[in-house]
Parts: C-alpha cells; structure tokens; sequence
C-alpha cells in the first residue's frame, strides 16, 4: 500500500511539472478597446487621453481636461471641456468657447487587427438645452 501511495503521489508531481509550463504559455489577456486619436505626426492609438481633437484636419472642435469614469471593452465614459471656435468673422480669427461636456466612446470594432471605439458623442448644455453631437473616430494611418 506504501508503495502505491508512493507511486500515486510521485506520477502526481511529474504530471504536475509537465503540465507547469503549459499554463505558463497561455495567451495573455486581449488589449483594451483604444481609441484613434490625431496627432501632428499622424494618428495614434491611444487609452483614457487627458484630451483629444475631435476635427482632425483643423482643430477646431477638442476636448479638453477629460476625466474618465469608465473604459471597457465595449463603451468608454469621461467628463471634460469641449472645446469649439465659433469661426466668427471666420475660423482664422474666431475664438475658442468652452463648455462643460459628458463624453461618450462606442461602437467597437477590429479594424487592421486593433480593437477601437468608432463613434464620439458629446453631449453639453447651455441655456437649458442639451446638445448631442456624434463624431466618427479618424482611421488609423500606417
């Protein structure tokens, strides 16, 4: 009986040791959903960014000082200030407002083998009224 508890016990360890490395190969967790963001130097894929250009091509709609709640896979949350020139005479000469605003990042998908958010809301209001303005996340370029 001693021998067989010793057996039992010695198979035990060496499948225990052989099984070891397995677990130790197992794929690493997937990456959180990221969100493309501009860049002077192109387009980045960034998580929880402290702000972020919402109009690529001329800046003139951002966010700024974002706070986030929550970044998941599926759905991103943050407070902040949107940022947006009113363009008045035109856009070179107008000057920038700032409202406080909820931010909103959805629609996830794979895109070149990156998990991204595709779609912005950003919600403000002002004079009792609440604004929403969807914006479509830039695509990553290579």
């Amino acid at each position: 009986m001693r021998s067989t508890l010793a057996v039992a016990a010695a198979a035990t360890f060496v499948i225990g040791a052989a099984l070891a490395p397995l677990a130790q190969a197992a794929p690493a967790a997937p990456s959180k959903t990221k969100i493309v963001a501009c860049t002077n130097a192109g387009t980045v894929l960034e998580t929880k960014p402290k702000s972020y250009i919402l109009t690529c091509a001329d800046a003139n709609s951002l966010l700024k000082d974002l706070k986030w709640s929550s970044w998941t896979s599926g759905t991103a949350k943050a407070t902040g200030i949107f940022q947006e020139n009113d363009c008045k005479p035109n856009c070179a000469a107008g000057k920038f407002i700032d409202a406080p605003a909820t931010v909103s990042l959805t629609v996830p998908k794979t895109i070149d083998g990156n998990r991204v958010f595709t779609s912005i809301t950003v919600t403000t209001s002002s004079n009792g009224k609440t604004h929403r303005q969807v914006y479509e996340a830039p695509r990553l370029t290579k």
